[in-house]
């Protein structure tokens, strides 16, 4: 009832002079059970990024699951993390490369830029955060602009506080 149906638009105000920027938009409906699919699950067994040297032993898994509107919930359970990383600084984002076998094959954040900004950030809520041992587990809810298909095989990565790429997973298919 009420709204359902109507487009929902999303932007951010630049000056008065200038139109605001849309940053995203939708349909909006009626959600009776929002919770992502069991059967379109991405996983990505974390490891240490490549060539990464300064001491974090980064393991753990990261899953992604998938609802029909194609938002996701982007779970992870980290070990050998940076500690007490609590301040929203460290981040974990899927990336473009399909490869953890070199820092080149990684690539940079990915996302559809037809779709959505680059929400792979702080303000986008793609962050962990760790306890004092240096170990993270939690989820946030995201979409990329890209479906189930088009993450699968990409890697992931996990973030130090000064960015510092400290893991690396690659995403399948899980049943």
């Amino acid at each position: 009832d009420g709204n359902e149906g109507y487009a929902l638009v999303i932007a951010i105000e630049t000056t008065s002079e200038t139109p605001p920027i849309v940053i995203g938009c939708g349909i909006l409906g009626y959600v009776s059970d929002n919770e992502p699919s069991d059967k379109m699950l991405l996983k990505a067994t974390m490891g240490v990024y490549p060539n990464y040297m300064p001491g974090l032993t980064v393991s753990g898994s990261v899953t992604v699951a998938y609802r029909d509107d194609g938002t996701f919930k982007f779970s992870y359970d980290l070990e050998g993390v940076e500690p007490a990383c609590a301040d929203g600084s460290c981040g974990v984002h899927i990336h473009a490369g399909t490869s953890c076998a070199n820092h080149t094959d990684v690539e940079g954040h990915g996302w559809n830029s037809d779709a959505v900004q680059d929400l792979w950030t702080e303000e986008g809520g793609a962050v962990y955060v760790a306890d004092d041992k240096g170990n993270a587990k939690g989820f946030f809810n995201l979409y990329n602009g890209f479906s189930f298909g088009k993450n699968l095989g990409h890697a992931v990565v996990v973030h130090a506080s000064n960015g510092t790429r400290i893991g690396c997973g690659v995403l399948e298919a899980f049943v």
